[in-house]
């Protein structure tokens, strides 16, 4: 890993370990940065606010959990993204309860719509039509606003 993706990864386990503490709401980046050694500047050279390091956590997560998972298929893939949610509970039960724009949420619908686009063209082996994307995006919408609750809710 890059000397640059370490200090992200860095600042990141510092803002999951300051959710235990407070709420996102209440979360500065000098409560980050603290929690982890760092000069407040460091933070901003890495990411612009807390929204895009959070997307960035998830999305490291995410791809992480995926590439460890070598079976690519749907099943497989959706069953290793719970298991890695599982695994950083506090963060996403937090971020979800705590997020009042609900910023993880569109991450989310985002991150998960591109890895079933992924799977499709994977399995298919051609680029998805128009009309299966419209389909994908509404069956997303439902599927993950399902599994926020489900994280809303301690992942019970």
């Amino acid at each position: 890993m890059e000397r640059k993706d370490m200090i992200r990864l860095n600042l990141a386990r510092a803002y999951e370990e300051c959710l235990q503490r407070k709420p996102e709401s209440k979360i500065t980046v000098r409560d980050i940065t603290d929690a982890c050694g760092m000069p407040r500047q460091m933070f901003y050279r890495f990411f612009s606010d807390k929204k895009s390091l959070i997307y960035w956590y998830h999305a490291f997560l995410v791809q992480d959990a995926l590439i460890a998972d070598d079976d690519f298929r749907w099943g497989n893939s959706i069953q290793a993204l719970m298991r890695m949610m599982q695994s950083h509970r506090r963060f996403y039960t937090k971020a979800s309860r705590d997020c009042n724009d609900a910023v993880l949420l569109e991450i989310l619908i985002r991150e998960i719509g591109l890895m079933y686009r992924n799977v499709i063209e994977f399995e298919t082996g051609r680029p998805m039509s128009d009309e299966t994307a419209i389909s994908l995006r509404i069956y997303c919408n439902g599927g993950v606003r399902y599994l926020y609750h489900w994280m809303q809710t301690g992942m019970k």
